[in-house]
C-alpha cells in the first residue's frame, strides 16, 4: 500500500501542530543560560561604572550613558540576548516572591562581581592613568564580550553563543 506525499505531508503538519512543541515547552532557565547572561551583565555594569568614574577625569564630552550605550550596540547579539533570556527566565517564575527573590540575587551578583572588578583597578583611587588604561581597552574592543568569552576557558563563548541562538527575536 502506497502513501501519497500529499497525504504525508498533511498528516505531517498536523501531527506537529496537534502535539505540543517541545521546544516551545521547554524552560528556558539554565545554570548555563544564568551563568552567560550574568558575564554580559557584569560587562556592561564594569563599562557603565568606568564611564562613569573615568569620562569626568579624563574630560572627554561623552556621557556614561552615552559610553555604555556605544558598548551595548557593539555587543548587541549578547546583550539582547542576555537582557531577554532574563526576562523569560523570570516570567516563568510563578511564585511572585521567588521571582523577586531570583532578580534580587541575579542583579546582586553582577553589582558584586562588577564591583570587585573596578575596586580592583581603582585600589589607589580613579585616577587619570589607571582611567586612561581602561577606556583604551574599552575603546578598543577588549571588553567586547566575544574577544573576552573566546579568552576564557571552557565552553562560555559557546554558552553565550547557545544564548544568543535562544533568544533570537522573533
Amino acid at each position: 500500500m502506497r502513501c501519497s506525499s500529499r497525504f504525508l505531508l498533511i498528516a505531517g503538519l498536523a501531527s506537529m501542530f496537534a502535539l505540543p512543541h517541545p521546544l516551545l515547552a521547554a524552560p528556558v532557565a539554565s545554570a548555563q543560560r544564568d551563568a552567560a547572561a550574568a558575564f554580559v551583565a557584569t560587562q556592561a555594569f564594569i563599562v557603565g561604572r568606568l564611564g562613569r568614574d573615568c569620562l569626568p577625569v579624563l574630560k572627554r564630552e561623552e556621557t556614561p550613558r552615552d559610553y555604555l550605550d556605544k558598548w551595548q550596540k557593539e555587543n548587541a547579539r549578547y546583550h539582547d540576548a542576555a537582557t531577554r533570556y532574563i526576562e523569560r527566565r523570570l516570567a516563568e517564575i510563578e511564585d511572585p516572591v521567588e521571582r523577586d527573590q531570583t532578580e534580587a540575587a541575579y542583579y546582586q551578583s553582577v553589582q558584586a562581581k562588577g564591583m570587585g572588578a573596578v575596586n580592583a583597578l581603582f585600589k589607589k583611587g580613579v585616577n587619570e592613568e589607571v582611567c586612561k588604561y581602561a577606556l583604551t581597552l574599552i575603546d578598543g574592543g577588549s571588553m567586547n564580550i566575544e574577544p573576552m568569552a573566546t579568552a576564557g576557558k571552557g565552553s562560555l563563548l559557546e554558552d553565550l553563543n547557545g544564548l544568543a541562538d535562544l533568544m533570537k527575536a522573533p
